[in-house]
């Protein structure tokens, strides 16, 4: 019984891998990739706290920034570029959260997950950053007697440690001066 014997071109090689494994064939070796990037989550969750808080920061201070630069020692014809600057900057953070949104809803493994975290920092960051004054008063004139022990003895060892700052005077105000 003799066989004979045919040489495999490409095009059948890739048809047996399609008849064999339909997800390769379609997909490469992207199809059995293994998300390796670490889990970072603490990381990423103060990552886009700080991210957001600032950005917010500088969208809602232009006044301030504008009397900033006017007091300091840059040059007038430079504030444009400045501001400019921030412009671009508010833009394409707007975008990476964008992406991080589509990155959370659409993406698996350890990329959901660190998404995930700076969206969660991002939310924090709002909140701290848009919460009124007078909620925070509540939230203090809730406080059990134990509680109010506690900070009033907190503010006192503050007190003697930092003679100048006196603790009943501070009041919680967001830095948007809401």
């Amino acid at each position: 019984m003799a066989r004979t014997l045919t040489k495999q071109t490409h095009s059948d090689f890739m048809l047996r891998v399609r008849r064999v494994d339909p997800k390769f064939h379609t997909h490469g070796e992207a199809a059995y990739a293994k998300d390796r990037r670490p889990r970072r989550r603490t990381l990423s969750t103060l990552l886009g706290f700080g991210w957001i808080y600032t950005i917010t920061a500088i969208a809602n201070g232009r006044d301030h920034i504008a009397g900033s630069l006017r007091e300091g020692s840059l040059p007038t014809e430079y504030h444009p570029w400045i501001f400019a600057g921030l412009t671009v900057l508010l833009a394409a953070s707007a975008v990476m959260i964008l992406l991080h949104i589509a990155r959370w809803l659409f993406h698996g493994g350890n990329k959901k997950r660190n998404s995930g975290g700076i969206l969660l920092g991002a939310l924090g960051a709002l909140m701290l950053f848009y919460t009124p004054a007078s909620l925070w008063t509540q939230g203090f004139g809730m406080l059990d007697g134990h509680s109010r022990t506690v900070l009033s003895q907190a503010g006192a060892a503050l007190e003697d440690t930092l003679p100048g700052i006196r603790i009943q005077t501070v009041s919680f105000v967001a830095s948007s001066g809401r």
